[in-house]
């Protein structure tokens, strides 16, 4: 089986840690072909395989690009040149902290304030009396710092430079102003706005997807019609998988409107990948043994 798995708030809980189980299943089942299916950027995930010593392919950017663990990276979709140039001029204008992602690396404006602004998202999660505050806030600092370019004229610098932007992602703690956003944009030709995270919205190119690019994948890397794929995710960004794989399952943590989907009663901090294993009748079958790591 082919099992494609969201990255954060699935195999990730919201303390930043893979469950002992899970992570068991990624490192020794061979019997089975995991696939990490994510929104970050390719040297994020990369980053994430290397952190957890696991070897899965790839589906990053929300589906923009796909990488064979032992290939080079694919990117199927990017957004014109012109519109990314008119979003980031209108996100400015606004003054709303904002991420351009490319396959590889992020971009990021020298006016967003990342220490004030990383609190302010911290609190959309705990308070800043909580034990957790400054995990959340270094959280998000990463999110700005880790693998970005920070540049002192944004607009400038993709008119001029022209790199092939696979997402902007948009953060606020404040739900009316992302809504704001996709009211801003949501009459613009050429892309798709979703959300992954309670504190986000991602602008993509409109064939940019999590689903077509497990369709990309498949067709690409001659998968057998015969194995059987599994998808399983947390939020709308991972809706598109459920339409294209032959089982659909959500964490019990996600959000509560998915269709097309199983609901598990693991959560993001539990073994879910046993409970699915188990439920399509292949745990037993595959005797796959789960020791603590």
């Amino acid at each position: 089986m082919i099992i494609f798995s969201d990255i954060d708030g699935t195999l990730l809980d919201d303390s930043g840690e893979v469950s002992p189980g899970n992570l068991s299943l990624l490192k020794k089942d061979s019997n089975n072909r995991y696939v990490l299916a994510s929104g970050r950027n390719c040297t994020q995930i990369l980053d994430f395989i290397e952190e957890n010593k696991i070897h899965c392919d790839i589906i990053g950017g929300n589906g923009a690009f796909i990488k064979k663990w032992d290939d080079d990276i694919k990117v199927n979709h990017y957004i014109d040149t012109k519109i990314v140039s008119y979003i980031v001029r209108k996100l400015l204008e606004i003054k709303i902290p904002f991420i351009v992602n490319t396959a590889t690396y992020n971009i990021i404006d020298s006016s967003i304030n990342i220490d004030k602004v990383s609190k302010e998202l911290a609190n959309a999660h705990v308070t800043e009396y909580d034990s957790e505050y400054i995990f959340w806030t270094r959280e998000y600092e990463k999110i700005f710092i880790e693998h970005s370019n920070i540049v002192e004229d944004i607009e400038y610098f993709i008119k001029t430079i022209e790199p092939k932007v696979t997402k902007i992602e948009i953060l606020s703690s404040n739900y009316y102003k992302l809504e704001n956003v996709k009211m801003l944009f949501k009459n613009l030709h050429g892309i798709r706005i979703e959300k992954s995270y309670l504190t986000n919205i991602e602008i993509v190119d409109k064939n940019t997807s999590k689903g077509n690019a497990i369709l990309d994948y498949l067709k690409r890397y001659k998968v057998n019609d015969v194995e059987e794929t599994i998808s399983v995710g947390d939020n709308y960004n991972d809706q598109s998988m459920f339409y294209v794989t032959d089982y659909s399952y959500a964490v019990a943590n996600a959000v509560q409107d998915l269709k097309n989907v199983k609901y598990l009663k693991s959560s993001s901090s539990e073994d879910f990948l046993i409970e699915i294993l188990k439920e399509v009748g292949k745990y037993e079958e595959n005797n796959i043994s789960i020791t603590k790591m």
